[in-house]
């Protein structure tokens, strides 16, 4: 019995141990030179409109109940006007924050992500980088939904946080980057929001039954499918770095793919100079173990979360871009058992990623600037 409550002691003991906040980046003591605006769009990438909480239109718990901004209004309101008038003050603001800078950095966090997490993530990101005065940074929030702390919760808001992020990609990240010209854009993103970026730049496909969905809840009729724009007649630079890619050859199909399981139309992402990605095969979110076995396709299909997890998925998606064997460029990592943001953030391999798009870290190409200890293996 001593020995029982003995152990219970220490146990207890240590449980109450006290913990170092320690910083997670290199720098503890860092400036931003560069102007940094923050965007928040909901699943549909509409974008939150200033006291949204207290809006007498919409207002937090109309939100919260209807899950989306435009269907948390009145039937008879006039919603897409009102929704436009929402667009057009967010975008004012970030025009005026990216106007006559010379570099525009994008930071988009991942799904299952609040804005805690995701703004760790970007203040490692924003630390790293050896910003200048010239610079713009954009943090987009996109509502990729948060489970309660679950497996299955994680899994089951998996299907629909891949539609939100291609919303939030065609209607919100798009309309951003209609309103650079003659910049540089530097897209670095985390897990699913890599989705952000691709459908930005080109329409994504989806599925007979999503599209009569929507279609059913009344919305615009080119909601699926927004005008395109080649930014390439934007004089835009742009080279995207994809931590932890929750991507696979689905996001990079043609939007005249539908209900298929091999596609083999796929979209060109004109003005996408290049996309350098990690590859991690400790990743426990991206292998999901046990749906990756499939004999008739490459996990890169049937799991669609591989980019980030396997070299072969990789190698999969560039044998459609065959004229453009540089353009999807993977950076393997030693297996690093996390998803996390910022152990992806503060990893050693983005410096080098930066570095190869002629983007300088602070004290350079420091590849010894190792994450956290609680982000590496033990």
């Amino acid at each position: 019995m001593r020995v029982v409550i003995a152990f219970l002691v220490i146990l207890t003991a240590s449980a109450c141990a006290p913990l170092n906040n320690l910083p997670w980046g290199p720098y503890p003591t860092y400036d931003v030179p560069a102007a940094v605006v923050s965007v928040h769009v909901d699943q549909n990438g509409d974008f939150y409109p200033d006291d949204w909480h207290t809006n007498t239109v919409i207002g937090e718990k109309n939100i919260q109940r209807n899950l989306s901004i435009a269907q948390s209004f009145a039937p008879n309101a006039d919603r897409q006007n009102i929704l436009n008038n929402f667009r057009v003050e967010a975008l004012a603001k970030v025009a005026k924050t990216t106007e006559g800078k010379r570099r525009v950095f994008v930071l988009i966090h991942g799904f299952n992500a609040e804005v805690g997490p995701a703004d760790a993530g970007y203040a490692v990101l924003k630390q790293t980088i050896a910003l200048v005065p010239t610079d713009a940074v954009i943090q987009l929030y996109w509502d990729g939904l948060t489970d309660a702390d679950t497996m299955i919760n994680g899994g089951r808001i998996w299907f629909p946080a891949v539609a939100t992020s291609q919303h939030a990609g065609s209607r919100a990240l798009r309309a951003i980057l209609r309103q650079l010209h003659d910049q540089e854009v530097i897209f670095i993103t985390h897990s699913r929001g890599a989705s952000v970026v691709l459908s930005a730049i080109s329409n994504p496909n989806y599925t007979t039954k999503y599209a009569r969905n929507i279609d059913e809840l009344g919305f615009e009729p080119d909601f699926l499918d927004p005008p395109e724009t080649d930014f390439r007649t934007q004089q835009l630079t742009m080279n995207a770095i994809f931590l932890a890619p929750a991507v696979g050859n689905p996001d990079f199909w043609n939007n005249s793919c539908k209900d298929t399981k091999g596609c083999t139309d796929y979209r060109d992402f004109a003005g996408l100079n290049s996309i350098r990605h990690t590859v991690n095969l400790g990743d426990p979110v991206l292998g999901k173990r046990f749906v990756t076995w499939n004999p008739i396709n490459l996990p890169c299909s049937f799991n669609a979360t591989t980019l980030g997890y396997t070299e072969e998925c990789g190698s999969w998606v560039r044998a459609h871009y065959n004229a453009r064997a540089d353009w999807l460029l993977p950076y393997k990592l030693q297996p690093m058992k996390t998803h996390s943001f910022v152990c992806y953030a503060g990893h050693p391999v983005l410096r080098q990623m930066l570095h190869d798009i002629g983007v300088e870290s602070r004290r350079g190409l420091d590849l010894n600037a190792m994450p956290p200890k609680t982000c590496l293996n033990d």
